[in-house]
């Protein structure tokens, strides 16, 4: 008897994906996490970090995902610039 051959995960519009992006397009399931990249939940308080060169760089801790993120964003534009 011939063994199934092992498939690839599937995107929801029907292609086939490699894991790293499969893995990339699941839902969050943690809830710590706000959704955006670099903003993550500290107690009650949103942290905005990334890191640059091996190297934690923290913005801060804001009361509401959209400030951490405008942030990030900031951060992001900033080092892109330079």
């Amino acid at each position: 008897m011939q063994e199934p051959a092992l498939r690839q995960p599937r995107s929801p519009n029907g292609r086939d994906q490699g894991q790293v992006q499969h893995r990339r397009d699941r839902p969050n399931r943690n809830n710590r996490h706000s959704g955006v990249r670099n903003v993550y939940r500290d107690k009650k308080r949103w942290r905005a970090q990334f890191s640059r060169n091996g190297i934690q760089v923290h913005l801060g801790a804001f009361d509401s995902v959209a400030e951490a993120e405008a942030a990030v964003r900031k951060a992001r534009a900033r080092i892109a610039a330079a």
